[in-house]
């Protein structure tokens, strides 16, 4: 580039002495050359800078999209363990309260125990989104072979916000409604410990809880609030499972997601 630009100077210096003319014009066309060819060079270096904060932007980007593309993928085997427990807890529920108006011929205490702790057996919800909330909070970055994914991300984030809302509605019904109740009508020791002794001494009998209204009013809230989780835990680990498949067709050095 440099030779290129010293044999075009060299030309107009030849090109000015060979035509007669004063030295104030050879000198003032001897100056609008190197000026140009400054200005040229200038421009050259600020397009080639241009074109390597370029490729190093996309570089950034592609590595945002690649951590944000395991972490959803890490967060949706989380979430669908979730929603493998709470189908659980779903049917237990269902079970517990059509028992009120069907009992089993074959219903035992320990069968009733065995549904009432899958019903209070739940795991707390910590959703993995470090660098999802990083790349929302950050209101300069962009993903530019997709304006539209931050939206996307976006709406994910707000159903994030509803699944843990339901969760902790119905952590709250547990903790303030089914537990206490069951610590004044009923034997944790027998339920978890499996005390027989304990059972035929003290009158903890399912059928006493069972065809209690109050104990059915709650079962019944907790297997409308559960069933609603389990509609968001689905509806997130779909949103999510789309996120994955945008984010490998964008980005097609992104490892694809096991099915």
């Amino acid at each position: 580039m440099l030779k290129l630009f010293r044999n075009i100077r060299r030309s107009l210096i030849q090109s000015s002495s060979e035509k007669p003319a004063s030295p104030v014009g050879r000198y003032f066309l001897y100056a609008i050359g190197e000026i140009a060819l400054v200005v040229i060079g200038i421009l050259i270096a600020l397009q080639i800078n241009n074109w390597n904060e370029i490729r190093k932007n996309i570089k950034l980007e592609e590595k945002i999209a690649e951590a944000l593309h395991e972490e959803l993928n890490n967060n949706i085997s989380y979430v669908q363990r979730h929603l493998d427990q709470w189908e659980k807890r779903e049917n237990s529920t269902i079970a517990l309260s059509d028992m009120r108006h069907d009992p089993p011929e074959t219903m035992t205490n320990e069968i009733f125990d065995s549904l009432l702790t899958e019903v209070l057996t739940f795991n707390p919800l910590d959703l993995k989104r470090d660098k999802f909330d990083r790349i929302l909070s950050d209101g300069s970055f962009e993903f530019k072979k997709s304006e539209n994914l931050i939206n996307i991300l976006m709406r994910l984030k707000e159903s994030y916000s509803v699944l843990e809302t339901c969760y902790d509605d119905t952590q709250e019904t547990w903790k303030v409604k089914l537990h206490p109740y069951l610590i004044e009508n009923y034997s944790f020791r027998v339920m978890f410990y499996k005390d027989k002794n304990i059972a035929q001494n003290w009158d903890v009998q399912y059928e006493r809880l069972l065809f209690d209204t109050k104990f059915d009013n709650i079962i019944l809230s907790l297997r409308a609030e559960i069933s609603v989780c389990n509609q968001w835990f689905q509806s997130c680990i779909q949103f999510m499972k789309s996120i994955l498949m945008r984010l490998e067709k964008i980005y097609p050095n992104i490892e694809k997601s096991a099915e």
